[in-house]
């Protein structure tokens, strides 16, 4: 079997950076896996480099890292047959999460060898698909805000400190959004293919990589305070229970502005309204816990 493992060196905080090559590539050989290495320098080279190993047509192509390093790999990826593996080791790890793939790496190899592989949807907002959910509004702001020495620097806990920072000084945006002919005003969006979230959140609790729709929170525009209360809610999984929360379903949706409002998807700011966002139905290949999402191919 020909791997192909495209990693990025600097991912996690520090002090807890991705274990280094060598001792993951010791494990996987131990496994019988004889993998080939690329290390990512920047943003965009996970894709890069995704759509050079394609060429050599590998059996598999692993990703080692955050949330980030897995968005870039499957959109080269997607639309083709070639399965995706996860090695979670970043700051962010919530596919890992979602498929129930264990964060240690030497426990998530026995996945690749004795999982299964299982196609599951990708979204897609505009040109970019992405694996998770993608925000508008306030949890887009924050990414794009972030200083990436926080992130470097304290991990999970930097986006926290952050994000309360953006949120006592900034004014909350606002955006339309239409949605199957009607049209919504919200201070925050979540279009989820995922029911997991990054802080251990479950916003959406019933969204499923393969159910072909994306599942959609809108928060009001509002005052800060009833933000603490949803967030709250998004922990305990009942946030649509709230008052002036929506939630629905929905194969496509455009968010109409006003321009400005900024978009991340997967934990990474892309760029603002007005976009488009879509389900790309059985689009990627995944490597899974035998267990964790229904369709195996095997």
């Amino acid at each position: 079997m020909r791997i192909v493992v495209i990693y990025n060196p600097q991912s996690g905080p520090l002090g807890k950076r991705c274990k280094p090559v060598q001792q993951i590539d010791r494990w996987m050989r131990e496994e019988g896996f004889r993998p080939e290495w690329r290390a990512t320098q920047k943003p965009g080279d996970g894709s890069l480099l995704a759509r050079e190993a394609l060429a050599g047509r590998p059996d598999l192509v692993v990703a080692y890292g955050g949330d980030g390093t897995m968005n870039e790999v499957a959109s080269a990826l997607a639309g083709g047959a070639v399965p995706m593996g996860v090695l979670p080791g970043g700051t962010g790890n919530v596919l890992a999460d979602e498929l129930g793939i264990p964060c240690d790496p030497r426990r998530a190899l026995r996945v690749l060898k004795t999982g299964c592989r299982r196609r599951v949807s990708l979204g897609a907002a505009g040109d970019r698909p992405f694996l998770l959910w993608a925000g508008i509004g306030l949890d887009a702001a924050i990414a794009a805000t972030i200083p990436r020495s926080w992130k470097r620097t304290f991990g999970k806990m930097g986006f926290l400190m952050h994000g309360l920072l953006f949120w006592l000084r900034h004014p909350l945006p606002s955006f339309q959004l239409r949605m199957d002919g009607a049209d919504y005003s919200a201070g925050m969006a979540l279009l989820a293919n995922a029911r997991c979230y990054g802080g251990g959140l479950r916003p959406l609790p019933h969204a499923e990589m393969t159910s072909g729709f994306l599942d959609v929170c809108l928060l009001p525009d509002c005052g800060r305070v009833r933000y603490l209360r949803y967030l709250w809610a998004a922990r305990t999984g009942r946030l649509g229970e709230l008052p002036g929360v929506t939630v629905t379903r929905t194969r496509s949706a455009c968010g109409l502005g006003p321009p400005g409002v900024p978009v991340q998807i997967d934990g990474e700011c892309i760029g603002s309204l007005p976009m488009d966002f879509r389900i790309l139905p059985d689009a990627l290949t995944l490597m899974v816990p035998e267990a964790s999402v229904p369709g195996s191919l095997d």
